[in-house]
């Protein structure tokens, strides 16, 4: 017979294949309700369109990893979550596996940043927006995100203009660190320096995101 694991490894397979129903088979002939079982099941249940059974596995996938502290099946239940445009259970679960220390990607931790920002507010998503660039230091939206989001949540942001002085000075063509730059240097209550960076560059309206384009309109 099939050990746990071989069986998770073909029921994981079966779901990446497109197999739902061969997957859930698979899975179903084990005894044991892990995480890594329940969160097959919900990926499975959730192929063939059954969100009700889906969403039922998924619920036990979070309840069982959390009192087992499996972190790393957290992580895969908030992608999944959020995959399923169910946003208050993705932040949730990928905000307790980063928190317990579990390696995540630029895109995940951006990803948790916004549903932070989205739900918390600024404050608890510069937490996120902290350890992003810890972790990423030489990215331009970890920079970006972590000054914008100390300034909305009244951080000194005195060093952080120093560091997007010098980032937009060796990459001048990057919209986003003129305009937060701009962003901070108008709260710190310098406007017609922060008018004057917008003027200096060539910045494309249509290219803005929409958080870009706040800042536009409230320099301007």
């Amino acid at each position: 017979p099939a050990t746990p694991s071989t069986a998770l490894l073909k029921g994981d397979l079966l779901v990446r294949a497109e197999r739902p129903d061969d997957a859930i088979q698979t899975l179903l002939s084990l005894t044991d309700a892990s995480p890594d079982r329940e969160y097959l099941l919900a990926r499975a249940e959730g192929a063939r369109g059954d969100v009700e059974a889906a969403r039922r596995y998924w619920t036990s996938a979070h309840s069982t990893a959390l009192q087992h502290c499996h972190y790393r099946s957290l992580k895969n239940l908030g992608i999944l979550a959020w995959e399923w445009d169910w946003p208050e259970r993705a932040r949730e679960s990928l905000l307790a596996a980063h928190d317990a220390g579990i390696e995540m990607s630029l895109p995940q931790l951006i990803l948790l940043q916004e549903l932070t920002l989205g739900q918390q507010g600024a404050g608890a998503a510069r937490r996120i927006a902290a350890s992003l660039h810890r972790r990423y230091p030489n990215n331009p939206e970890s920079l970006n995100a972590f000054a914008y989001l100390s300034s909305l949540a009244g951080y000194p942001t005195e060093s952080l203009l120093a560091d997007l002085r010098e980032a937009l000075r060796r990459q001048p063509d990057i919209q986003e660190y003129r305009l937060t730059l701009a962003f901070l240097t108008l709260q710190s209550g310098r406007q017609w320096e922060a008018l004057r960076l917008l003027e200096q560059g060539n910045l494309d309206w249509k290219g803005l995101g929409n958080r870009s384009r706040f800042i536009y309109a409230l320099v301007l």
